[in-house]
């Protein structure tokens, strides 16, 4: 790719070159992986002063098949997706993703971690994070002299 400037007689350094289609090279194989191979399980997450709520829909998972652990500002969901029993026949297409997945989400502030409260309902993971007291923001009254 970046030959033609070579033969241009532009002097970039042969490491810069190299680098450069490296890159190239990664860029390529970001952007061309397949569809199936995208986040998983998608998840919304909404935030106030008060704590932190992330959705992720997890179809198909029993709620006990999704590990949820907190550690140093992260929230990070485990799980595997088995593969459907094939007893109707020949698989002619295969469209939902399969195996184990890990999903970790950077929360805005610390919370407090003894307090986090999950629940599955409808193919909806459902985690409430509530800040914790110590990094919520506190109102401080002035006095009169």
């Amino acid at each position: 790719m970046f030959e033609h400037w070579m033969r241009r007689g532009t002097s970039w350094p042969a490491h810069w070159l190299a680098e450069m289609d490296r890159f190239r090279r990664e860029m390529d194989r970001t952007l061309d992986r397949p569809r199936t191979q995208a986040e998983f399980p998608p998840v919304n997450v909404w935030a106030n002063a008060d704590g932190v709520m992330v959705v992720a829909e997890v179809p198909g998972l029993a709620p006990d098949a999704v590990d949820i652990s907190v550690s140093g500002g992260m929230l990070t969901l485990r799980g595997e997706r088995k593969a459907d029993a094939e007893t109707l026949g020949t698989q002619s297409r295969a469209e939902r993703a399969r195996g184990a997945f890990s999903r970790t989400i950077e929360l805005p502030f610390q919370i407090d971690s003894a307090k986090v409260e999950a629940s599955c309902r409808d193919g909806l993971l459902e985690v409430r994070l509530p800040r914790a007291d110590s990094d919520k923001p506190r109102k401080i009254t002035v006095r009169g002299a």
